[in-house]
């Protein structure tokens, strides 16, 4: 395109760096000063913009834009002493330079973060979300286009941009999808999963779309620079593939595992990203579209993604994209806008919203999806970002439209991702569908079912104790167990989270597990899940067949939003109990780690579960003693009474009949306040008076009245339990029932999530070495419940169920609130 109507800038090529205020001139007159003060007024400017309306809760990007548009032409800029003081003509140029620097390397980490085989695992579903979304908006946008094109041939100059623009807006872009899903910590969710896997589909249709306009833009001038074009565009993709990726993958091969990618290949992928911009430039696909392929064939994660990503995400996602955003509102001014122009305009995005909607609705719909949970995935696949604004922006730079065209097309994307971020946020919560009818703990469990427990693991050191705890938990053919066992790994170096099955190839020759685990280094990831997964298949196949059954998944994940995956894996296979290690985390040298992300995830676990759920806090280095026949587990259960000591109750019962375990139940109760028998307090006496009946003559079982008169003799007594050879401890979060425990002030309570006993138990000053189970019963029941629901629960159902032995508590299903 002719760049006959743009402005000539002229200025000393030597005034770069100025002398300073006392030896020369302004320093706003040389370049580098400008630079700075540039830099700095658009990061503070958006900063504050994103501070002012994140408790509307919009994404950064709608406040980078913003911030530009408040110091262009629309606001600040019609202020000439600002505009020529700030942004004069000559520094701009260097302020897009850089900007357009910031993009191309942006771009690069999205690609890196960006795993193309998505499109592969979306299904069915998916698919054809993204495509029937794709191809409604598609139609509406490109027949109303062409309609109304005799009343925007004004602003857009070139037939070819009016043919792109329904494509345009039809797009839902991975890079525009993912930053507002963890912005809204919806990533791991179902509805977050489906749109990322429809987004992937229009993604590869907006890189055909890039293809395609390349070489057309290339006919433009003649057919043979339009083959040139494209036969160069291929060559390029041929050397990033055939050259480029085999050097990268062979990066990976030479760095050993749990070891840092060398700094030389570092180097030389980043030194990659700009030779591979260069010539996107010289065959005219833009440097920063070579860019995302180079990431796209980088392996997302560790060893070298995750190096990569955090050594200059910061500095790029922090600064310089913020520049280039900011640069995009600089250019836009809302006073060039007719109120004509708009309208049509708005006529058509609008339009294609609506058909976005609705070809996204329906089918989803078809797929029997909620409602609720369909129109956020309609909503969510409306959002504008980073994709669109490049593309006008392209736009505007080699003049295909006009200042008028692009303001009204960057307010509509603003707009666009203004409104529906907040409107997901109010429509969609993933943690309702987490509420259940059915109470799924282990005191109301069917004898006949038998148990489905959920094991999270975040390191090897969790896997002992936690093997050691399931083998205790009695699995045998009548009484089977079934366990989901989840690794868990902080997601590094990538955009989108992982649930990774691992599903049994042969049968795994039994060694020692415990030399396996005390492996040094190891890298996050699949490679670290080996020998953790290897761990609980030994454990399994040491059972006869059916009396435990172990289902291993990798979660790759940000902390913050895993309870997700782990909570609507516990909703879909009806888990009774997940356990999760406490977030102080032993190492195998015997040292102690504290993660406050774990923590964070323990607090969301306990919010959301659909379940029961017990906090592992592994004080030893435990070991394997797993083997049929030679396991022996000394266990103590301390029961004060309330929903939680009774679901603790109904696990050591479970537990009572292992030939290997040794129980001790000691029931604490106020020695002064016999005469108080309030209803839960009869509950909690007649449950630990049926638990002694049932284990009459079972040697293995120790039960014990323990009467106190205040907290110093709870203490007392419980600090004699370390000495006596007990391998774990078990006691219930909360004890509303016990008026003692229940009127312990906040203070005394280290750690809330365990409760007050396990909190002193937990605690470093108590000085116990014994490992801690806390559990806290399932509280996620509805509570209207509809009337067909008793229809179908006997009253027996909500009796007690202890290793295939019901025994009803005499409460109706209304009064028994478990």
């Amino acid at each position: 395109m002719s760049d006959q109507h743009q402005p000539l800038v002229c200025y000393p090529p030597t005034r770069v760096s100025s002398k300073g205020i006392w030896e020369g001139p302004n320093p706003l007159e040389y370049s580098l000063p400008l630079l700075l003060i540039q830099v700095s007024v658009v990061f503070i400017t958006t900063n504050i913009i994103h501070s002012i309306i994140r408790p509307f809760k919009q994404p950064k990007i709608v406040a980078e834009i913003i911030g530009g548009i408040v110091l262009g032409p629309s606001f600040f800029g019609r202020n000439e002493t600002f505009k020529t003081t700030l942004f004069p003509e000559r520094g701009t140029i260097i302020l897009d330079t850089v900007a357009m620097f910031g993009l191309m390397y942006c771009t690069f980490i999205i690609g890196v973060k960006m795993d193309p085989l998505w499109l592969k695992r979306s299904g069915r579903k998916g698919f054809c979300i993204g495509l029937i979304g794709l191809a409604t908006s598609l139609a509406i946008t490109t027949f109303l286009s062409f309609m109304l094109s005799q009343h925007l041939s004004k602003g857009i100059k070139n037939v070819l941009v009016l043919a792109f623009l329904g494509s345009i807006l039809s797009l839902t872009s991975f890079a525009v999808l993912v930053p507002i899903l963890c912005e809204l910590r919806l990533i791991n969710s179902e509805m977050g999963r489906l749109a990322i896997s429809s987004a992937m589909v229009t993604d590869i249709y907006g890189w055909f779309l890039l293809v395609i306009f390349t070489v057309l833009d290339a006919c433009t001038v003649s057919t043979s620079r339009g083959a040139w074009a494209f036969i160069s565009i291929m060559a390029l993709l041929g050397v990033i593939v055939f050259v480029i990726k085999p050097t990268v993958l062979w990066i990976i091969h030479n760095t050993p595992q749990g070891n840092h990618v060398e700094e030389i290949y570092v180097f030389f992928i980043l030194i990659s990203v700009s030779i591979v911009g260069f010539f996107s430039e010289m065959v005219g696909a833009k440097s920063y579209n070579g860019a995302l392929v180079l990431g796209l064939i980088i392996p997302d994660g560790p060893p070298l993604g995750s190096t990569i990503v955090e050594k200059i995400e910061s500095i790029i996602m922090g600064l310089l994209l913020p520049v280039y955003m900011a640069m995009i509102g600089l250019k836009t001014n809302i006073n060039s806008v007719d109120l004509s122009t708009w309208a049509f305009l708005q006529l058509i995005v609008l339009m294609g919203c609506l058909g976005k909607l609705l070809g996204t609705l329906l089918p989803a719909l078809y797929y029997k999806i909620p409602f609720r949970e369909a129109l956020s995935l309609s909503l969510v696949m409306n959002s504008k970002g980073i994709v669109e604004v490049v593309t006008y922006n392209h736009w505007i730079n080699i003049q295909v439209i006009d200042e008028e065209v692009f303001t009204i097309l960057i307010l509509s994307t603003v707009t666009a991702t203004a409104i529906v971020t907040p409107l997901i946020q109010i429509i969609y919560e993933p943690s309702k569908r987490y509420i259940v009818y059915r109470r799924r703990n282990i005191l109301h469990t069917k004898p006949d079912a038998g148990l489905c427990m959920l094991t999270c693991v975040h390191t090897q050191s969790n896997v002992p104790t936690m093997i050691n705890i399931l083998e205790a938990s009695n699995p045998t053919i009548g009484s089977p167990i079934v366990v989901y066992a989840l690794h868990l790994v902080q997601l590094v170096g990538r955009a989108a989270p992982l649930l990774i099955p691992h599903k049994k190839k042969h049968s795994i020759s039994s060694s020692s597990i415990s030399s396996m685990l005390g492996k040094p280094g190891g890298g996050r990831g699949f490679d670290e899940s080996k020998p953790i997964i290897t761990a609980f298949r030994i454990y399994e196949q040491q059972h006869e067949e059916g009396a435990i059954s172990v289902h291993p998944f990798t979660v790759i994940a940000d902390y913050s939003t895993m309870h997700h995956d782990v909570c609507t894996m516990a909703l879909h296979k009806n888990v009774s109990l997940i356990i999760i290690p406490f977030h102080r985390l032993m190492r195998i040298d015997g040292g102690v780690d504290l993660h406050h992300s774990i923590r964070t995830f323990n607090n969301n676990i306990l919010m959301h579960a659909p379940c029961s759920v017990g906090i592992l806090v592994d004080q030893t280095m435990g070991s394997f003693c797993t083997i049929v026949g030679s396991f022996s587990h000394n266990i103590a259960l301390l029961f004060f009474g309330g929903d939680d000591d009774r679901e603790a109750l109904a696990f050591v019962a479970r537990m009572a009949h292992h030939p290997g375990v040794g129980i001790t139940v000691m029931h604490f109760f106020l020695s002064n306040s016999i005469s108080d028998w309030s209803r839960e307090k009869k509950i909690d006496c007649e449950l630990f008076e049926e638990f002694k009946s049932m284990n009459v003559g079972n040697k293995n079982v120790m039960c014990r009245e323990v009467a106190v008169k205040d907290m110093e003799e709870i203490i007392s007594v419980i600090s004699t339990l370390t000495n006596e050879g007990y391998d774990l401890l078990i006691v219930g979060m909360r004890h509303e029932s016990n008026s003692l425990l229940a009127g312990v002030l906040n203070e005394w309570v280290e750690s809330p999530e365990l409760g007050v006993i396990g909190g002193l138990l937990a605690s470093p000053d108590f000085g116990t070495n014994v490992s801690i189970l806390v559990i806290r019963q399932q509280i996620h029941v509805r509570p209207n419940v509809p009337s067909f629901y008793n229809q179908f629960v006997s009253p027996k159902d909500n009796g007690m169920h202890y290793n295939g032995v019901i025994q009803s508590s005499g409460l109706s299903p209304k009064d028994n609130t478990g």
